[in-house]
């Protein structure tokens, strides 16, 4: 039997085929590791202008191509401090100067830090590591240039004079005081501090002297409501920002506000003719308008019932806009249907009010109200529901008809109180 020969061609092709079968993919992940690598990003930017000593600034970071989920490793330079940042709490672990942000499919975030009390030029570093822990460096900004503080204090006042015995407010914009600081706000004699935007233990009155110190721990803004006085002039506010090294700076801005006399407002009034009623009669409501100014006042009139037998049964029945004519007086009568409102006799109060708006909220300007009775049908033998009174239900059936009778009133406005729409 003759022995066949292996040709060494043969061999030669077999690894050949070999190599290439195995060592394709190995190089194909490799090409994409290289990829991954390659497109694996995080950028840094900073502040473009100097910061002030001891003021917060934001830093914002870009990370892209980490994988499902990464770290970004920022040492922040000596003297500064995290303060928080656009991540979960549970995301961000601080440990010296080195902040560690947890990500998980996150492409950016913000963080907050404060600078040192020294002047200078600082460098911040940082890695991006991916879900393989390959390192990579932050790019973007390096470095952040800090100044020495300056702080300021702006206070902005009503542009237009303030009537006698009105609310008011005053807007303060602060910077450069640190880490914590004072605004110490000297009111002019006759005015009187309400409330601020600040929270209450933030904010200490010293009657003696009417200065109202507002502590702020990096706030930059706050508004303080007062109410001007009932004498007519011009006054002059006067402050002081105290930055936490104790330094004081005089609050710049607006000082002066004139008060003039107190604008005549819109009044109302509400009477019934005559004290008890029973199912079956007509209430004969009179609602007095009186607008004293010499323009026309758009006003917001509201309409209650109080059943003063109970508690907490106050209700409203309607509220519609009215503008009352200037200089007017006028007065309509409402007629309303007294219905079968129980068994019991009960003791209600109409109530009337008259809100403005100030561009923001109504404030009540004027109300006036007005008592009388139920008294029911069966009390008087004239028979009737017996059925237990429940004011929310007697509440219900008045609005209806207090409506329908509003409905009557808008009919004859135009020929009856010319003005009010």
């Amino acid at each position: 039997m003759k022995k066949r020969r292996q040709s060494a061609f043969g061999i030669v092709g077999v690894a050949v085929l070999f190599f290439a079968v195995v060592s394709v993919p190995t190089l194909a992940t490799v090409a994409a590791e290289i990829a991954t690598a390659e497109s694996a990003t995080a950028t840094r930017t900073l502040p473009a202008e100097p910061i002030s000593a001891g003021e917060f600034f934001s830093v914002r970071i870009e990370a892209a191509g980490y994988g499902a989920f990464g770290q970004v490793v920022e040492t922040l330079p000596a003297g500064f401090k995290y303060v928080q940042s656009s991540l979960n709490p549970g995301s961000v672990e601080v440990v010296g100067d080195t902040v560690r942000f947890y990500l998980l499919g996150d492409t950016s975030f913000n963080y907050t830090v404060t600078a040192p009390h020294t002047e200078g030029t600082y460098s911040f570093s940082g890695l991006l590591v991916d879900e393989d822990k390959n390192e990579y460096e932050v790019g973007g900004d390096t470095e952040v240039v800090v100044e020495a503080a300056t702080a300021v204090a702006t206070r902005t006042l009503p542009a237009e004079p303030v009537s006698a015995g009105k609310f008011f407010s005053v807007r303060i914009e602060t910077a450069g005081y640190g880490s914590f600081g004072q605004v110490l706000e000297t009111l002019p004699e006759g005015f009187m501090y309400l409330t601020s935007t600040l929270d209450p233990g933030s904010v200490v009155i010293e009657a003696e002297t009417n200065t109202v110190k507002f502590t702020l721990f990096g706030d930059t803004s706050f508004n303080y409501t007062a109410i001007a006085p009932k004498t007519e002039g011009t006054y002059t506010f006067s402050g002081l920002l105290v930055d936490e090294d104790k330094n004081e700076y005089e609050v710049g801005g607006a000082t002066e506000l004139v008060v003039e006399e107190e604008a005549a407002e819109p009044t109302v009034s509400i009477a019934t003719d005559k004290k008890n009623y029973t199912t079956g009669e007509t209430m004969k409501i009179t609602v007095g308008l009186k607008n004293p100014a010499e323009t026309a006042e758009q006003v917001l009139f509201a309409w209650g019932v109080n059943f003063t037998d109970y508690e907490n049964a106050f209700f409203w029945l309607t509220a519609f806009e009215l503008t009352l004519p200037p200089e007017s007086n006028q007065s309509f009568q409402v007629p309303l249907q007294v219905g079968d409102w129980g068994p019991a006799r009960f003791n209600a109060a109409w109530h009337v009010a008259l809100f403005e708006f100030d561009g923001e909220t109504y404030e009540k300007i004027s109300e006036d109200r007005a008592e009388w009775s139920f008294v029911p049908a069966l009390e008087l033998g004239l028979g009737g529901s017996e059925s237990e009174i429940r004011p929310v239900k007697v509440a219900e059936k008045i609005e209806k008809e207090v409506n329908e009778s509003r409905s009557k009133l808008v009919r004859c406005e135009s020929k009856r109180t010319k003005g009010i729409k």
